[in-house]
């Protein structure tokens, strides 16, 4: 190996000196840089729908996130976040817009394949970003009780006026089939061939349908009157 010549020397000095200090000046940069701090939670979404035939199509949710997404990012809803941080001493000073600075610390996305939301908070304190999730979450949770209720009210009212309806509907066909036989004078129903007994037997048919209509729409009235009376509600998220 030949020995190093002085030209040599100074350049391999001056590539040490330079390196070392692009090293010192990247390191300081880098640790002098605010930290970042990352809050999330999952909030998973379930339609709410109807009381519904057995065996029925499950209809595609991506409409329904999709709207929860947006209720999450809203002004109205994010005001009452904000009303919650002040309430526990958390303040965005500087900030002019405490709703706007909110939308830009949160990250809302829809998790791929499920109905699934992932909220974040990303912020340089470590506390507010926890804050913010968990008042977000608070928030939409109480919204998502108050709207549950008054479907449950608004569903048990249809559901009533929908049994009424059928129980008038059966009863039409109970008077419309006593009448009938009456008219006729019909006592035996062991000849089938009479075609005023057809007939009868026609109306009687329509007559269990209409009452198996009401005996559903009674099931919807008293699945919904328990749901309130035990205090459950259309199951929109958790």
């Amino acid at each position: 190996m030949p020995p190093r010549t002085a030209a040599m020397r100074r350049r391999i000095l001056v590539f040490s000196l330079v390196f070392g200090v692009c090293a010192v000046l990247s390191l300081a940069y880098t640790f002098m840089r605010p930290a970042i701090y990352l809050a999330n939670a999952r909030l998973q979404v379930t339609p709410g729908a109807k009381l519904s035939a057995p065996g029925a199509a499950v209809a595609d949710s991506t409409p329904a996130v999709l709207v929860e997404m947006q209720v999450l990012n809203s002004r109205p809803l994010l005001e009452k976040v904000a009303e919650r941080l002040n309430a526990e001493g958390e303040r965005f000073d500087g900030a002019a817009d405490p709703i706007a600075a909110l939308q830009e610390m949160l990250r809302i996305n829809r998790v791929d394949g499920s109905n699934v939301i992932l909220i974040e908070a990303v912020d340089g304190k470590r506390e507010r970003v926890a804050r913010v999730v968990n008042a977000l979450i608070d928030a939409y949770r109480e919204q998502q009780e108050v709207a549950s209720k008054s479907n449950n009210q608004s569903d048990l009212s249809d559901a009533r006026e929908e049994l009424r309806i059928v129980e008038q509907r059966v009863n039409e066909r109970r008077r419309a089939v006593e009448a009938f036989r009456l008219k006729s004078n019909i006592v035996s129903a062991e000849r089938d061939e009479n075609r005023t007994l057809s007939r009868l037997k026609g109306l009687g048919t329509s007559l269990s349908a209409a009452t198996d209509r009401e005996a559903i729409a009674a099931g919807k009235v008293q699945a919904l009157e328990q749901a309130i009376a035990s205090g459950q509600r259309s199951p929109l998220a958790r």
